[in-house]
């Protein structure tokens, strides 16, 4: 199996006396006065594109957003790196299933900032173009098949891991402080019909998605699992952490189909 890897996020949580302090590196450098990335940020929420720009370096340029929600709000968050900012910005609320209103991730970008401007942006997760992510990719690559992301999270993530191995891709999204943990398996499967008829055999329940798919259901010691078949390839989904519910699964299943 593939070493796990980091490929998101550390949320640190920092003491109040801090937070109207300069930042420094552990040389010589000052990092750039916060009001740059809000300043920037706002630009992105009001789509004031010749503002934007005013705030990045020479050739750096902002990643596409590939879709028309509007962005709601963000979070700007330490790095453990120096000279950066992780920003995390969140869709405006929409309705998945029947549970109203639900706020999903837009995306996650790392800034390096230099002074008074942005350096580089890097993508750490593209909610309106998800199929960025490594195991994703290699899967894409190998079988010439999308996989299914999901677009709403029963937490806040503050990290990201992903594992791939010949025939199992999967990737997990967490909360390190809460210890929640949305777990996603994917593999092809060529006789999907006799797995089903597994299925129906075991501990499963049997339900319908709320877009008429059939899937499978189970309680795990500390959580929840989905499994459903789409286009030939086999999902398991696993909520686990500190209150999941079959609910929040749920929710985050159903958002994993376009809408």
């Amino acid at each position: 199996m593939k070493k796990s890897k980091l490929i998101c996020v550390i949320i640190l949580f920092v003491l109040s006396i801090f937070i109207n302090k300069p930042v420094h590196t552990s040389g010589e450098m000052q990092i750039t006065n916060p009001d740059v990335v809000r300043k920037f940020m706002i630009a992105i929420m009001t789509n004031d594109f010749s503002k934007e720009k005013s705030f990045l370096k020479h050739s750096i340029k902002v990643p596409e957003i590939r879709e028309n929600t509007p962005i709601s709000g963000y979070q700007s968050l330490p790095s453990p790196k120096k000279n950066k900012k992780v920003i995390i910005a969140h869709f405006n609320k929409e309705p998945i299933a029947n549970d109203g209103p639900i706020e999903r991730i837009a995306f996650i970008w790392e800034l390096s900032i230099i002074k008074d401007k942005i350096a580089a942006i890097d993508v750490v997760y593209d909610g309106s173009n998800p199929f960025m992510n490594e195991p994703i990719k290699a899967f894409h690559k190998q079988f010439n098949k999308k996989l299914l992301v999901p677009s709403y999270f029963p937490f806040n993530v503050t990290h990201v891991e992903d594992y791939v191995t010949k025939s199992n891709f999967g990737w997990a999204y967490k909360n390190n402080k809460t210890q929640d943990i949305l777990k996603i398996n994917a593999h092809p499967y060529t006789r999907p019909n006799r797995l089903l008829s597994n299925l129906k055999n075991k501990e499963f329940k049997p339900f319908i998605l709320s877009n008429g798919k059939e899937s499978f259901s189970r309680k795990l010691p500390n959580g929840f699992q989905i499994t459903f078949i789409h286009d030939s390839i086999i999902y398991t989904v696993d909520l686990k952490g500190e209150n999941p519910t079959k609910i929040k699964l749920l929710q985050a299943v159903d958002s994993m189909f376009p809408k």
